[in-house]
């Protein structure tokens, strides 16, 4: 029997995606203090342009375009959602 207590997989990649944040972290903040100007374009740029296509791909569905009401109560319910799984996170913290 293994004595050695088993850690959530899900703790085990927020440790690895931490590790990688604060080591490419100080790279990112020198680029960053550089060209301040230049990424943030390009950050709202690529937002911008995922917004721009999803809300194409939403026009190309009928449903949603006659009933956006429930294009809305699905976004509502995923961002209940999520805040609902974060409470549950962060309590076994």
């Amino acid at each position: 029997m293994n004595t050695k207590q088993k850690t959530d997989p899900v703790e085990h990649l927020e440790n690895h995606i931490k590790t990688i944040h604060d080591e490419s972290g100080k790279h990112v903040q020198s680029i960053f203090r550089k060209y301040p100007i230049t990424l943030s374009l390009l950050i709202t740029f690529g937002l911008v342009s995922i917004l721009h296509g999803f809300e194409k791909v939403f026009d190309k569905i009928q449903y949603f375009n006659e009933n956006p009401l429930v294009l809305i109560l699905i976004g509502v319910g995923m961002l209940v959602g999520t805040g609902s799984i974060y409470k549950v996170l962060d309590n076994h913290r």
